[in-house]
């Protein structure tokens, strides 16, 4: 149920943090496969996980965190060139990117109608730049 809330298809729901006049923080991981190294074609490992936190589209009128635990993987040839990787996956963020794809969007389309971009950072609970940042990454609908 968790999982059709957060409308992010193949991912799984870890925990909800609800701390009263802080942003609502919900956690998930990705349900992927394990990835083959880029590098050699070999097989990963675990090499633990990166927790990435994500200014994501208000819930119930109150701002909203995606902290996303990435899991990061290590390619089991001492010979390989690869190294490590830290998953991605553009549906929920863009590499490097401070807002969520949904977030980036509609961050984008408020920003085209002539919303102020310091009144979508409030809404958003996040500052200007995150939101500034979005809007000339995506495309203008």
């Amino acid at each position: 149920m968790c999982e059709r809330l957060v409308g992010l298809g193949d991912v799984e729901v870890l925990g909800v943090d609800d701390e009263a006049g802080a942003p609502l923080r919900v956690h998930i991981r990705r349900r992927a496969p394990r990835p083959g190294c880029v590098g050699c074609g070999g097989a990963l490992w675990s090499d633990g996980e990166r927790v990435v936190e994500l200014v994501d589209l208000p819930v119930f009128g109150r701002p909203a965190l995606l902290v996303w635990h990435k899991r990061r993987w290590r390619c089991g040839d001492c010979d390989c060139a690869a190294g490590t990787v830290t998953e991605q996956d553009p549906q929920i963020a863009p590499e490097r990117e401070r807002l969520t794809t949904r977030a980036g969007r509609w961050a984008t389309r408020q920003s085209g109608r002539g919303r102020p971009h310091d009144d979508i950072a409030a809404e958003l609970g996040c500052s200007w730049h995150p939101v500034n940042v979005s809007v000339l990454t995506f495309p203008h609908d």
